[in-house]
């Protein structure tokens, strides 16, 4: 009789731990399944896009949206800190829809998205302290296909910049230098064979070489 007491009592002993462990392995496993899908997205920041009254024509606010810091998956612009190489991300950016102008012509701070009538998308550019400022895309209205893409600093075109016929084809590429064109320039026929006659270097928007 003790000794079937003793058997009850250690599998009852038994039983609880089993049942603890159970309840301690289901724990661990869902915290390291949490901290995994955190960690490998490893390209992405947490970022908000505020939608400045008016300037969305739903007027939603996306927010916590995820985006790489060399692509954003909202606006297709860059969103590290224009032209100065620095690559810390901006965390939030007002983003505007078709925005108006202000009374000197310029826009507000913030990536600024325009249509055209058909309402395909036409440009995305960033705006601050009233010039453009970082990467910015213009699209065909047919194809949806980027007709030419650059970084601006401090309202000039600054740096590589590339230009596409409207099925995509890439038809110039080179610097700039405040809007002026410098440095070696390729340019590509309707075939997508290299202009020989066109490319080459450039000084002051004329080829010298």
């Amino acid at each position: 009789m003790r000794v079937h007491v003793q058997f009850q009592r250690r599998s009852i002993t038994i039983g609880i731990f089993c049942v603890v462990f159970t309840i301690g392995t289901i724990i661990i496993i869902c915290i390291i399944s949490k901290d995994s899908v955190v960690a490998g997205d490893s390209k992405g920041i947490e970022f908000t896009i505020d939608h400045p009254s008016g300037s969305s024509p739903s007027g939603s606010t996306e927010s916590a949206s995820r985006m790489p810091i060399s692509e954003n998956k909202t606006s297709g612009l860059d969103v590290s800190t224009p032209g100065s190489g620095d690559t810390t991300p901006v965390q939030r950016l007002p983003l505007f829809i078709n925005d108006t102008p202000l009374a000197n012509g310029r826009y507000r701070d913030g990536i600024h998205r325009s249509t055209y009538p058909s309402g395909h998308v036409h440009s995305e550019e960033i705006w601050r302290n009233g010039n453009r400022e970082g990467h910015a895309v213009y699209y065909d209205d047919a194809t949806g296909n980027k007709l030419s893409e650059g970084n601006y600093l401090g309202g000039y075109m600054e740096g590589e910049w590339a230009t596409y016929s409207a099925n995509g084809a890439i038809t110039e590429k080179g610097m700039y230098k405040q809007n002026i064109r410098c440095g070696w320039w390729t340019f590509w026929n309707w075939e997508g064979l290299v202009d020989s006659e066109k490319s080459g270097f450039y000084e002051n928007n004329r080829r010298v070489h």
